[in-house]
Parts: structure tokens; C-alpha cells; sequence
């Protein structure tokens, strides 16, 4: 599985970072190993996650996988069966290679075979989260 989006390290391990908004701020594992009791499968998929506070994240960073195919690059949605969703805004290439419309105006959407690309994934630190309390205690520093 490619590493696509926020991810955080908590405990010196690194996790899947989300703001669900029924959860609030939470850390995702789907491996056993990486994981304590505190980890619940609150939707019953077998992705096991936890509520985490900004003061428990030493790093928070994003990495950005891409698709290489055909000498293009694309950004990837998903993963499955060894082959990728991407999308492309390029018509003629979509038009080859029977890519369909996608939700955005010029956007094409398509898959194409694992086998038939190459993946280019980058990370980039970000500065960790900062709640409302946070945004709030900051600003009464400052008053007072």
C-alpha cells in the first residue's frame, strides 16, 4: 500500500492522520504490531484507530504518491487488485487510453495496470495540527 496523504509520528511511530469528523483527531493502524489496546475498529473494517492530541505528535509530515505512465505523471486515488485509479487533464492522452469523466470540468479518470508504471512518492514536513483550544489559549497569551 502507497503512503498518500497526512501522517504523523506518535510514540517514534508513524501513523495515517485523519479529522474524522464523528472522532475528531485520530491515528489509523492496520497493523497489529504497530498498535496498543487503545486502537478500536469503531466502523467494524478492520482499520483500527485511536484519538490523538496535538501535544502526542512529535512530527507531522505529507507524502504525495504519483503515477508514471506512458511519460506522464499523474496523482493516484487509490489502489487495487495491482492496479491504480488516477486522474489526468490531458484529453488526448485520456482519449488513448479509454480514461472516462471525471467530477471536475476537463478531468479524466482511469486505471492502469501496476505492472505498466512507476511510483514517485515525496515527503514534505508540515507543522503539526493546532486545535481551537490551542488558537484560543495563544491569543489570551498575547491579551494578558
Amino acid at each position: 500500500m502507497q503512503k498518500n496523504g497526512i501522517y504523523v509520528k506518535v510514540n517514534g511511530k508513524e501513523y495515517k492522520y485523519t479529522n474524522d469528523m464523528k472522532f475528531g483527531p485520530s491515528i489509523i493502524s492496520q497493523n497489529e504490531s504497530d498498535r496498543d489496546s487503545s486502537f478500536k475498529d469503531r466502523r467494524g473494517t478492520g482499520v483500527f484507530s485511536r484519538p490523538v492530541t496535538r501535544s502526542e505528535i512529535e512530527e507531522q509530515c505529507r507524502y504525495e504518491t504519483h503515477v508514471i505512465f506512458d511519460g506522464e505523471e499523474f496523482t493516484f486515488f487509490r489502489e487495487v487488485n495491482g492496479g491504480y485509479e488516477v486522474s489526468a487533464y490531458d484529453k488526448t492522452f485520456a482519449s488513448k487510453h479509454n480514461f472516462k469523466p471525471g467530477m471536475e470540468p476537463g478531468e479524466w479518470i482511469g486505471w492502469v495496470s501496476a505492472k505498466d508504471v512507476q511510483l514517485k512518492t515525496t515527503r514534505k514536513p508540515m507543522q503539526k495540527p493546532c486545535s481551537y483550544d490551542d488558537m484560543v489559549s495563544d491569543v489570551l497569551k498575547k491579551l494578558f
